[in-house]
C-alpha cells in the first residue's frame, strides 16, 4: 500500500480527500492526497468490520482518521463516498454524511460505485500478487435474495444476476471474483464450467481505493459534476424491501 509521509512533505497545491464507505459489512475511512507525480499518498486509514451500527460508527471514525492524518476538516478539498449498490441503509448513511460535510465545508462530493471500488482494489491486488492477467476480474455483492450485484472490469454495465446469467456472461473466461459474494459464487461458477478464483483480502470497498479513484480527476471536475447533476444519490439496482400497506376495502 502507499506510504504515509508527514503532511509537511506534501505539495502545497495537492488536494486532500476524505473518503469513506459504509455500504457493506465494514466501515472504511481514509484521508489521502497525491504527490507531484500523481501517486496516492495515504495520510491515515481506519477500518472496522461490522454488520450493523454504521450510523453510530462513521462520524467518530472520520474524526479519529482526520486526527491521525493531522488534517483539519477545513483543510479538505474533496469528499469521496460510495453510492451503492449494496446495503440500502449503509449507502444512505454514507451519502447523508458526505452531503452534510460538503455543504459545511463548501467542497464537492465524488460519488463512486461499490463495484468500481471493488474492481479497482482487486486489480491492484492481483498485480501485486502476480495473479495471471488473462483472468478477468468480476465484482460480486451478495444480495441475499439468491442473486448478486455484479460488474466486470472493462464494462460499464452493472447487473443484478443469478449464477446462471453470470456464468453465461463469463462464458469460458477465467475470472477473479472480489466482494462478499465471492465465497458462494466461485464454487457455483466452477460447477458450471467457469474457472473462478476468489481474490483474497477484504470483501468490502477500501476507502484508500476510493481516494485514488476520486483523485484521478481534479477537484474542479467534481465541483462541475455536482453543479450539473446535483449531489450524488444512492444507486439502487432494484427497489428496497418495502411493502406498502394495502388500502382498506
Amino acid at each position: 500500500m502507499p506510504t504515509s509521509p508527514t503532511r509537511r512533505q506534501q505539495p502545497v497545491t495537492a488536494p486532500t480527500v476524505l473518503a469513506f464507505d459504509c455500504s457493506g459489512a465494514a466501515c472504511s475511512v481514509a484521508v489521502a492526497t497525491r504527490s507531484d507525480v500523481d501517486e496516492l499518498i495515504v495520510l491515515a486509514h481506519r477500518e472496522q468490520v461490522m454488520q450493523r451500527g454504521h450510523a453510530a460508527a462513521l462520524a467518530p471514525m472520520i474524526a479519529t482518521t482526520l486526527t491521525a492524518a493531522d488534517v483539519r476538516a477545513a483543510d479538505l478539498d474533496l469528499i469521496a463516498v460510495t453510492i451503492g449498490p449494496g446495503s440500502f441503509t449503509g449507502a444512505r448513511i454514507g451519502l447523508a454524511t458526505a452531503r452534510g460535510l460538503a455543504l459545511a465545508l463548501d467542497v464537492p462530493v465524488a460519488g463512486l460505485t461499490t463495484i468500481d471500488a471493488l474492481l479497482a482494489g482487486a486489480t491492484a491486488m492481483s498485480q501485486e500478487q502476480s495473479q495471471p492477467r488473462h483472468r478477468r476480474v468480476l465484482a460480486a455483492i451478495d444480495t441475499h435474495r439468491g442473486d448478486y450485484y455484479v460488474g466486470f472490469d472493462g464494462a460499464s454495465e452493472l447487473l443484478v444476476a443469478d449464477v446462471t446469467l453470470i456464468a453465461i456472461r463469463a462464458a469460458t473466461e477465467s475470472v477473479l471474483v472480489v466482494g462478499d459474494g465471492a465465497t458462494s459464487l466461485c464454487p457455483a461458477l466452477m460447477q458450471r464450467g467457469v474457472d473462478a478464483l476468489p481474490v483474497p483480502g477484504p470483501t468490502a470497498p477500501d476507502a484508500r481505493v476510493l481516494a485514488r479513484l476520486a483523485l484521478r480527476h481534479d477537484v474542479e471536475h467534481w465541483r462541475v459534476a455536482n453543479r450539473r447533476d446535483g449531489m450524488p444519490r444512492p444507486l439502487y439496482l432494484r427497489p428496497a424491501d418495502v411493502t406498502l400497506p394495502k388500502a382498506a376495502g
